[in-house]
């Protein structure tokens, strides 16, 4: 079902405390969606962006989120509310009902990272780089995330904890150092947005 006409913004986020995009979605609800989609956790959330500027890097993207809060509801009077959808990807909804309890022996945290991930996300792989060191750790029936997490702190590169692991796409989760992360450009295939006071 189109909500648009009820939606007065969006934030999408992707940043490197959170391993998944996420998203919050604004409504100024006249037609009592709530409870006639109905709209409530675990509903389907679909959002398509669209940039056009002229630039090679317009073009559309759809996100796909679950919605696991509704928050900041208030009335606005005339049976007119407003509240706050938040989402996330389905992996992140998942992850916060899973639970790991392995033990890893003198393995590459790295390689335990994509075991993990290959296990609990429906055998969704991991790219990226590796790490130097083997380790022993031991997961006691902690999320997905939070193994993952603790793994990273063990994973060295150079001799130092240096590992990031974060969706680069919708579905696409990658491993990488934060010394290989400073040496690249900061560029999004995704989406790039031209500020407005360009022209």
């Amino acid at each position: 079902m189109d909500v648009t006409d009820s939606v007065i913004g969006s934030h999408i986020f992707q940043d490197i405390t959170n391993p998944t995009w996420s998203a919050q979605v604004y409504f100024m609800d006249s037609a009592d969606l709530l409870n006639t989609i109905p709209i409530k956790s675990g509903s389907i959330i679909r959002i398509l962006m669209e940039t056009k500027h002229n630039v090679h890097t317009d073009m559309k993207h759809e996100f796909e989120f679950v919605v696991y809060k509704i928050d900041d509801k208030a009335n606005q009077g005339q049976k007119t509310y407003t509240y706050t959808i938040y989402a996330a990807t389905e992996d992140f909804v998942k992850s916060l009902t899973t639970r790991v309890s392995k033990n890893f022996n003198n393995r590459k945290m790295t390689d335990c990272i994509r075991e993990v991930v290959s296990d609990n996300f429906n055998g969704m792989s991991v790219t990226g780089v590796g790490c130097d060191n083997n380790a022993n750790v031991i997961i006691p029936n902690w999320t997905p995330y939070d193994a993952i997490g603790w793994q990273l702190k063990m994973a060295h590169s150079g001799g130092v904890a240096d590992f990031l692991f974060f969706q680069s796409d919708d579905k696409v989760y990658t491993l990488d150092t934060i010394r290989n992360c400073y040496g690249k450009l900061a560029d999004s295939t995704t989406l790039r947005v031209k500020p407005a006071n360009m022209g």
